[in-house]
């Protein structure tokens, strides 16, 4: 995996391809491929670069924020859709036989009933909406911590590259803060809320020796290659990361997002159609187009339900808020890479402190945007 495959990003992706899929979290090497690569091409960032421990951290919350999502997304769409076949279910009973109107009837009840009975668990109740978050939550604080701990003390982290005594102070600090973030990582509610709450961005860095270090930030060859590999590894990435989610496929915030709100414009554009046709067939005492009153009403109740469905989707998963975020991510990362790329090494370094804060910005507007949401996907 070359350093100019990390930073392409303009590949083709079809609009049904998830650009995602494959992620492999490359800025923390979780793949052994990944880590072969750079310790073979850039063995003294290798030295710094390299975490196992923090890896191990993060693939543990990584794997339990997945599962939450999945199991939350589930949840919440499966209340949506039951209480809506409950809608349909109902808005079909003037067209089933009468033999059969209690029937009909009593499964649109038990359908809505489900649906709204699912619904108000998921938001009170069950506990997978938490657990994503509270795992996301970790999971992009240790990614935080991985490089807020490297950019605050860009010295030693320099001294450790050729230094092995400098190396062994700085793992025995990483133990140390590793150590302090596990035992704070066991309930994530108190410090989620107060990122959630946090208005000027005091919480950012993880230690308040980080927010504010005074480095030095001597050019050298060590330097130069240690900024060349944090360009790649946390502004390249990050920046890959959001281009691909701003991809036109139907996996973007954007373009879902745009398909349900279609889909609920085009429901109300049907349901006043068919409402239309039903008044003429009513007002001309029989039919229009061989469909009676009953039969407009029906079409439009059924059209009608899948209008809300895609609503209550759409609100729930947030599209537009994620969208927003998103494009705001893009383009505040692509302003940091282009100031970045013409700085002094001091000047690199502060571009770096700078993409610390939007890292963190961008976490709290997604936690803002998602603790409110009745449903997560």
């Amino acid at each position: 995996m070359a350093e100019s495959k990390v930073r392409d990003v303009e590949i083709a992706e079809g609009p049904f391809a998830n650009p995602l899929k494959d992620w492999r979290n490359d800025d923390l090497m979780l793949e052994e491929e990944t880590r072969v690569y750079w310790q073979q091409n850039r063995p003294r960032a290798f030295r710094v670069l390299d975490w196992p421990e923090l890896r191990e951290s993060f693939q543990q919350h990584n794997l339990a924020a997945n599962r939450g999502k999945r199991t939350s997304r589930v949840q919440g769409l499966l209340s949506v859709a039951l209480a809506g076949l409950g809608v349909i279910t109902l808005a079909l009973e003037p067209v089933i036989p009468n033999k059969w109107e209690g029937e009909v009837t009593l499964a649109a009840l038990l359908l809505m009933s489900a649906g709204g009975a699912l619904g108000l668990l998921h938001w009170v109740i069950l506990k997978s909406r938490h657990v994503w978050l509270g795992h996301r939550y970790w999971t992009e604080r240790l990614r935080q911590m991985h490089f807020q701990s490297l950019v605050a003390n860009i010295d030693l982290v320099c001294e450790a590259m050729t230094d092995d005594r400098k190396l062994e102070e700085l793992q025995t600090l990483r133990r140390r803060w590793l150590g302090d973030f596990t035992r704070e990582a066991t309930d994530p509610r108190v410090p989620l809320n107060g990122t959630c709450e946090d208005r000027t961005d005091g919480k950012a860095w993880m230690h308040s020796e980080w927010r504010d270090a005074k480095n030095r930030a001597v050019p050298s060859e060590t330097m130069d290659e240690l900024m060349d590999a944090l360009s790649v590894l946390r502004l390249g990435i990050q920046l890959m990361y959001a281009r691909k989610i701003n991809l036109n496929n139907i996996y973007s915030p954007k373009t879902r997002g745009l398909v349900l709100r279609l889909t609920g414009v085009g429901a109300t554009v049907a349901v006043i159609s068919f409402a239309t046709a039903g008044w003429i067939s009513w007002l001309a005492g029989g039919k229009l187009m061989a469909v009676g009153l009953g039969g407009w009403t029906v079409a439009a109740a059924v059209v009608s339900a899948f209008g809300i469905m895609a609503r209550a989707m759409d609100d729930g998963l947030q599209t537009e808020a994620d969208a927003e975020r998103y494009r705001w991510y893009e383009e505040a990362l692509e302003n940091i890479s282009e100031q970045f790329e013409a700085a002094s090494v001091s000047g690199k370094v502060a571009k770096l402190r700078q993409l610390e804060q939007t890292s963190y910005q961008e976490l709290r507007w997604f936690l803002r945007t998602h603790a409110g949401a009745r449903f997560l996907g």
